[in-house]
């Protein structure tokens, strides 16, 4: 009973964050990433205060840890001068089972900015290194995410 209360909250609680940013991005107070984020129920880590969020910990289909590591990965590979293609690291973060997290992870981090290098998501995106629905992930936010 206590978890779907907890659920409940955080739905009415996203459709708010949701709602005020369709009607003004400039006043909504969050970042197009974390809305993102939260429409894909995508734990928002990468938000500079995101203790709103802990206490729905679990009702996220993509969990922090999970973002962490993806991400400290990709960051350390990077840092070492090493490109990955969206395959590589599906194999290494779960298989073909975790490709929908796999994803709204990278599309989230692209969005958050996490790295600002035009090749290294070209590179994860490229053709025979990633299925046809990540030929996207590293395109500008369109308000048309909002009806995925």
């Amino acid at each position: 009973m206590e978890n779907k209360i907890l659920e409940s909250l955080y739905h009415i609680r996203k459709a708010q964050i949701l709602q005020f940013y369709r009607l003004d991005p400039a006043k909504s107070m969050f970042p197009v990433s974390a809305v993102y984020a939260l429409r894909r129920d995508c734990f928002p880590v990468f938000l500079q205060d995101y203790t709103e969020f802990e206490m729905y910990d679990e009702v996220f289909r993509v969990k922090k840890d999970y973002i962490n590591q993806v991400v400290d990965f990709i960051v350390s590979e990077y840092d070492k001068g090493m490109y990955h293609s969206y395959y590589d690291l599906e194999t290494r973060f779960g298989g073909k089972e975790c490709r929908s997290s796999l994803m709204t992870t990278i599309r989230y981090a692209f969005l958050a900015g996490v790295l600002d290098d035009e090749f290294f998501w070209k590179k994860l995106v490229e053709n025979n290194g990633s299925p046809i629905e990540a030929k996207n992930l590293n395109r500008p936010f369109d308000e048309s995410e909002f009806l995925l």
